[in-house]
């Protein structure tokens, strides 16, 4: 897989573990591979639970890792990366640049995951803007974070009770998309980074 398609794995899997409701497809061109989450179904396609998936992304990062080998996914050649479709079932929903969210129990939650480490991520946050403004996420939608060491990504989470009206709702959203914005930046500027030390 290509760094960009193993960020892209890495993080589809961690939301989908995280929140219920959350589904993947994962298919090459028109030919589907892999169903995760949801009820199993004919779908054209073998399916397995998020959680199957998390154990078997995890155990293949460790196995590539110890071989120096570059991961794939499902034989598909060197290189090439499937192409991943996360989608949401009931309550649960995917909202524009990969921010997800589930009522669970009675709260609503939503979330993404990066591959910044938590301590890059709080970084990240404290930042000023370019207005040399300091960001600010203050109740009821504090910031959480929560390390996935087996997949190597951050879940970023913002948490409201089910009772929260509409306002309080949209500015959890905003807060996340602050932080997965700079978060983004970050991931980018490393790449860039690592490009330039390889060419």
């Amino acid at each position: 897989m290509t760094p960009a398609g193993l960020r892209q794995l890495l993080v589809n899997t961690a939301v989908a573990h995280a929140l219920p409701g959350i589904t993947v497809r994962f298919r090459s061109r028109s030919q589907p591979l892999l169903f995760v989450g949801g009820e199993r179904h004919g779908c054209g396609a073998p399916w397995i639970s998020s959680c199957a998936l998390r154990r078997g992304v995890s155990e293949a990062l460790v196995c590539a890792e110890a071989a120096n080998e570059v991961l794939s996914f499902l034989d598909l050649p060197e290189g090439i990366d499937p192409t991943i479709e996360m989608g949401g079932k009931g309550s649960s929903q995917v909202h524009p640049g990969g921010i997800a969210s589930a009522v669970i129990d009675n709260r609503i939650v939503h979330l993404f995951a990066t591959t910044l480490n938590a301590a890059h991520v709080r970084a990240t946050v404290s930042q000023r803007s370019p207005d040399n403004e300091p960001f600010r996420c203050n109740h009821p939608h504090r910031i959480r974070l929560h390390s996935d060491i087996g997949l190597r990504v951050t879940l970023v989470s913002a948490e409201l009770p089910t009772w929260a009206d509409r306002h309080e709702v949209s500015g959890a959203e905003l807060a996340l998309q602050h932080v997965l914005t700079r978060c983004c930046a970050q991931e980018l500027a490393s790449d860039l980074h690592h490009l330039q030390l390889t060419i």
